[in-house]
């Protein structure tokens, strides 16, 4: 399609749902190697994604901590 052939009008602005699920880790001093920090936003990843859409976990002292849900 050559240059002039294409439409030059913008297309219309479109609403895109977005949902998003974290979990997060804080590194503590007991954490000798990433994977065990790793361990914990994973684990944070999935009580979120248990929770629902939109859930943000926060694995702390070996807890999971729900930070509630963002406006």
């Amino acid at each position: 399609m050559s240059p002039s052939s294409r439409s030059r009008s913008c297309p219309r602005p479109q609403t895109i749902q977005v949902s998003i699920s974290l979990g997060l880790a804080r590194r503590e001093a007991s954490h000798q190697h990433f994977d065990a920090l790793l361990s914990l936003a994973d684990t944070a990843l999935y009580a979120a994604k248990s929770g629902g859409r939109n859930r943000i976990c926060y694995s702390h002292q070996q807890q999971i901590r729900h930070l509630g849900i963002p406006a």
